[in-house]
C-alpha cells in the first residue's frame, strides 16, 4: 500500500498518511539524517564512497541526510550495516516512519497477544 503524507512524500506499508504523519514529521526525518550523516562521517566515509557500496545515487544519499527524503525500511537496514551502526537500527526505523520487519513478523505470528503488547506500551507511555 502506498499513500502521500501531508508533506507529499510516499508511504509504503499498512499505516495510513494521518498515522505516519503523527509519528514521523519532517523534523523525524532532519534527525535521521543528521544521525546517518554523523555516523557516515565518524566512521570516515564520503557520501559518493556510501553511494557506491550502496549501489545508490549520492543524490539520493544526500536527500535522506537532509530530510528531503524518507528511506525505505530496506535502506534503514543496509545504512545501519554498512555504518556499523545496528545499535541505532530500531530509532532509524522509528524515525523514517517504519517498524522493523522483525517485530512485524512477531506481532504477525501471534495476534492473540497484541493486547498485551499494547497494555505494555501503554504502561510505559504513562
Amino acid at each position: 500500500m502506498t499513500t502521500t503524507d501531508r508533506h507529499g512524500r510516499e508511504c509504503h506499508g499498512t499505516a495510513d498518511a494521518a498515522a505516519l504523519d503523527e509519528h514521523c514529521d519532517i523534523e523525524d526525518l532532519e534527525t535521521l539524517g543528521a544521525e546517518i550523516r554523523a555516523r557516515r562521517e565518524a566512521i570516515g566515509l564520503g557520501l559518493r564512497e556510501l553511494a557506491r557500496i550502496m549501489r545508490r545515487s549520492p543524490t539520493m544519499l544526500s536527500d535522506v541526510e537532509t530530510g528531503k527524503r524518507r528511506p525505505g525500511a530496506d535502506h534503514i537496514a543496509h545504512l545501519a550495516c554498512e555504518l556499523n551502526a545496528l545499535a541505532s537500527i530500531d530509532r532509524w526505523y522509528a524515525l523514517a516512519g517504519h517498524v522493523a520487519p522483525d517485530l512485524v513478523a512477531a506481532l504477525l505470528d501471534a495476534p492473540e497477544r497484541w493486547a498485551e503488547v499494547r497494555a505494555l506500551l501503554a504502561r510505559g507511555a504513562s
